[in-house]
């Protein structure tokens, strides 16, 4: 078995990638602060190797992975939190290295810089979770689209009452939270529009929108004008239009 080269601590240093922020995607496997460890050549380049071919099998392996709770978006911006979170604690980190370890005059400069990035990241990383809400607890909220394979094929009353109970189970798992319901409603629309004639994801949203209506002390406009383009869709049973245009009034 072929064995890395030695090397001594005087010997030549593996040093972090310059990432140039467009080209972010040559560079997904391992955190570069975890690759920093590895200051051989010889086992940082190994590294590297095998975390671009993990990145490139999963990505040509996920069609067979579970679907995301919250739709491949709103995954990946999740794990982009979790990378902003990691980066503020590392920042942090470096930052009280000026009383933890004994630096030169040129690292304490720049420990007292990292310090100063801190707040800004951390309000990025605040903005992003807001408007992520909290995590969707896949166990208790089924994906939207999985939803969609099991009811459309029913009956729209049928549609109806598994649409509601679908919603008011996101709602209570925080969907209502950090502007959760209007990304909701959204994402209702492209899918709806996308099927083209009318579909369970038309009953979401009219269900959606009928719980607002039912509920919130404000209707806004937007929420009419939603449930109007949905209550246009092509096959839509005459009896889900006067439904809904009862329940809206």
């Amino acid at each position: 078995m072929p064995s890395l080269p030695k090397s001594t601590p005087d010997g030549p240093c593996a040093v972090p990638a310059v990432i140039l922020p467009a080209r972010f995607e040559d560079f997904e496997g391992f955190r570069e602060t975890t690759l920093a460890v590895f200051t051989e050549p010889g086992a940082n380049a190994a590294l590297r190797t095998v975390g671009n071919l993990l990145y490139t099998a999963a990505l040509e392996y996920c069609q067979h992975w579970p679907v995301e709770p919250a739709g491949a978006f709103f995954h990946q911006a999740r794990a982009v939190l979790a990378d902003l979170r990691h980066l503020e604690g590392w920042l942090a980190h470096l930052d009280m290295e000026r009383t933890a370890s004994a630096l030169t005059a040129e690292e304490e400069r720049l420990s007292a810089l990292c310090g100063t990035f801190v707040p800004a990241l951390k309000s990025i990383g605040d903005a992003l979770e807001f408007e992520l809400g909290p995590p969707v607890d896949p166990r208790a909220v089924p994906p939207l689209e999985e939803v969609f394979r099991e009811c459309d094929p029913l009956p729209w009353k049928d549609q109806q009452a598994a649409a509601r109970n679908w919603v008011i189970t996101a709602w209570l798992r925080g969907t209502g939270e950090g502007g959760g319901l209007p990304r909701l409603l959204r994402q209702v629309r492209e899918l709806a529009d996308r099927t083209g004639s009318f579909s369970f994801y038309h009953v979401v949203g009219l269900e959606t929108v009928s719980l607002i209506r039912e509920y919130a002390s404000a209707f806004p406009t937007e929420n009419r004008d939603l449930a109007e383009h949905l209550l246009a869709a092509a096959d839509i049973p005459p009896d889900a239009v006067e439904h809904y245009t009862a329940a809206l009034a």
